[in-house]
C-alpha cells in the first residue's frame, strides 16, 4: 500500500533566509516502499535533501528540487529526512526534518500444486502472521471454494490453461502481493464402447477413443478376465460371472486421470436337458 506524505509547508521569508514548519513530525512507511516528500516550491530556490542514516533509503529522483521520491530499502527503524532550501540570493534556510519510521512489511510466499488437473481441487497456502489479513484471487481457470481471508484456500480448477493464484497480505498499513503460476492440464474424458449384455463365458471387445500419448488401464469386476489389450485403448474381456458386471477404464495424460465405467449384464447359459428318444 503506497501513501503520499506532505511533510513540509513553507511559511515565510524572514531576513532573506527560508524557514518552514513540519506538518507532521513523524511518519510511518513500509519497508521496501517508495514514498514522495515535498515542500512548497519557491521559484528560483534549490533544495538539498538528505537521509540520516543514509542506509535507510535511496533518493530515487528529485534531488535539488522541492519534491523527491525515496525508496525505503534499509533495515526497520527510525530515519530522519532533512531538507535545506537555498534561495536565489544563495541564502540557506534552516534545515527542516521529519522522522520516518520504517516498518516491516509482509513477505508472502505461496505454496501448493504447480500443476493441476481440471475438475480437481487443490490447497494453496502461505506461512504468515495470525495478525495479518489475507485476500486471495485466482485467474479465470479456477474458483476459490473455501478459506478466503485465511492463510490457506481451496481452489477448484474448472478449465485448462496457464493460471495464477494471487494473495495480498496486509499488516497494518503495509501490504504485499505475491503470485503463483499454475499449469492446469485437461483431464481426459474416456467413453467405453461395447456390449451392454452378453453370455457367460463369452469374450467381448471394449474400446475407448485413442488419444496419442495417453495411457490406459482397464479393470473388470472380480471373476472376469481381461484376455488381451491391457494398456491400450481396446481390450477383450472373458466374462465368468453371472449378473451385473462393471468394466472400467482409467485414461491418463500429463498426470491427469479420467475414468469411465460401463455396466454389462452377463446372462447364464441355457441348461438344456439330455436328448430323449421315443
Amino acid at each position: 500500500m503506497k501513501k503520499q506524505f506532505i511533510l513540509f509547508t513553507a511559511l515565510a521569508m524572514i531576513n532573506v533566509a527560508v524557514f518552514a514548519q513540519n506538518q507532521d513530525p513523524t511518519q510511518s512507511v513500509c519497508q521496501g516502499s517508495t514514498e514522495i516528500y515535498y515542500v512548497d516550491n519557491t521559484p528560483g530556490s534549490t533544495y538539498n535533501w538528505t537521509i540520516n542514516p543514509e542506509s535507510g533509503g535511496t533518493i530515487l529522483s528529485g534531488q535539488g528540487t522541492y519534491q523527491i521520491s525515496i525508496q525505503w530499502t534499509g533495515p526497520v527503524g527510525d530515519y530522519v529526512v532533512s531538507v535545506v532550501e537555498t534561495d536565489v540570493n544563495s541564502c540557506d534556510g534552516e534545515p527542516k526534518t521529519v522522522t520516518v519510521s520504517v516498518m516491516s512489511g509482509p513477505t508472502p510466499v505461496i505454496s501448493g500444486a504447480a500443476t493441476a488437473c481440471t475438475n480437481t481441487t487443490e490447497v494453496y497456502s502461505v506461512v504468515g502472521s495470525t495478525s495479518s489479513t489475507y485476500t486471495w484471487s485466482v485467474s479465470a481457470e479456477g474458483t476459490i471454494t473455501g478459506g478466503q481471508g485465511t492463510r490457506s484456500v481451496t481452489i477448484t480448477w474448472n478449465s485448462a490453461g496457464n493460471a495464477t493464484v494471487s494473495i495480498t497480505e496486509s499488516i497494518g498499513e503495509c501490504s504485499e502481493e505475491a503470485t503463483y503460476a499454475v499449469t492446469v492440464n485437461p483431464t481426459p474424458s474416456p467413453s467405453i464402447y461395447g456390449v451392454a449384455s452378453t453370455c457367460l463365458n463369452s469374450t467381448d471387445v471394449f474400446t475407448t477413443p485413442q488419444v496419442a500419448g495417453n495411457t490406459y488401464e482397464w479393470s473388470v469386476t472380480t471373476g472376469n478376465t481381461i484376455f488381451a489389450g491391457q494398456g491400450t485403448n481396446e481390450v477383450s474381456i472373458t466374462f465368468g460371472v453371472i449378473g451385473n458386471q462393471t468394466v472400467t477404464v482409467a485414461q491418463t495424460a500429463n498426470g491427469c486421470t479420467g475414468i469411465d465405467s460401463k455396466n454389462v449384464e452377463v446372462h447364464p447359459l441355457p441348461s438344456t436337458s439330455a436328448i430323449w428318444h421315443d
